[in-house]
This record gives structure tokens, C-alpha cells and sequence, in this order.
């Protein structure tokens, strides 16, 4: 199944039932043979397991598959259900062989799994929006899983700002 590079859900209401869409591009969707379908994002990173950093971009991926919508572009097929979700992280080690091109190396390659967590995943959203609709934005604190989320996994915007 060839799928679009850039996805988009349709119209999505948050806790407060104020309307958002989410987009993005996922690194690799699988169809299982039960029918359901499984969203691997890749990472190079450390060895340390990242799941609770990137939960909620992967279940974003989930809801826009669930609920897709479509990009100026392309419709986001409906890909349902979503039974799978896991995270690849490659940790480099030594480079082998290099010259002015290319080089090779060694990584480290580990597999976690993340678990669905709808309800967190729109208590995570409503938050966003508060801060965005916010009159003043807070400062950006680096401590701050919400500055973080927003700032590298989520592109949350009402649909009143478009």
C-alpha cells in the first residue's frame, strides 16, 4: 500500500470540544495479516528507552490514521485498527569505513513497545490548546514535557488560526 509521506486527521475536538487537526510523517506504517495495522517511528538516540518522549506523536499518528482527513495534497487513507505502536532507536557506534562520501558504522538497535493511551492523549491536547489560546504564551522551560511536545512532536493548531 503506497501511503502519503505528509498525513493529516480530519477535524478532531478536544475535552472542551474545541475543534484541531493533527498532521505529520510517520516513518513506517505495517499492515498485519489480522487486518490491523502498526506505526514504527525510528530514532537515533541513546540506548535508554525514549517511549514516555515520543507517546504522544505516535498516538498522533494513530488518531490520524483512524481519523483521517486530507493535505492540499492527498487523503490520509483510514487505516483502522490501530493495534500497534513501537519505537526503533538507533544508537551509533563505531564508524568502520568512511572517505570524502560516505562511511559506514556499527549501530545499536533496540525495540520498544508503547502502549495506546487515548484518554492521556487528548488530556495532553486540551492542555496544548489551553496554552495556545492563552492571551500571553508562557516562556518556554525546557523542563517543561509540554514546552517539549510542542515545540518537537506536535503541530496542534485550532482551526480558527488557519
Amino acid at each position: 500500500m503506497e501511503l502519503p509521506s505528509f498525513i493529516r486527521s480530519d477535524t478532531l475536538k478536544d475535552n472542551k470540544s474545541r475543534e484541531f487537526f493533527l498532521d505529520g510523517k510517520p516513518d513506517l506504517v505495517v499492515k498485519f495479516d489480522d487486518g490491523t495495522y502498526g506505526i514504527l517511528d525510528f530514532k537515533t538516540t541513546s540506548e535508554d528507552d525514549k517511549t514516555q518522549a515520543y507517546k504522544h506523536q505516535l498516538e498522533a499518528y494513530a488518531q490520524i490514521f483512524e481519523k483521517p482527513g486530507a493535505t492540499g495534497v492527498a487523503k490520509t487513507p483510514r487505516l483502522f485498527p490501530i493495534s500497534y505502536m513501537g519505537l526503533m532507536q538507533f544508537t551509533p557506534k563505531e564508524i568502520f569505513e568512511h572517505n570524502d562520501m560516505n562511511y559506514k558504522q556499527n549501530f545499536n538497535i533496540n525495540h520498544y513497545k508503547l502502549k495506546r493511551n487515548t484518554e492521556e492523549f487528548y488530556v495532553h491536547v486540551t492542555s496544548l490548546i489551553d496554552i495556545i489560546l492563552e492571551e500571553k504564551m508562557p516562556t518556554f522551560n525546557n523542563r517543561c514535557s509540554i514546552c517539549v511536545d510542542t515545540q518537537k512532536n506536535l503541530k496542534v493548531m485550532e482551526l480558527d488560526f488557519i
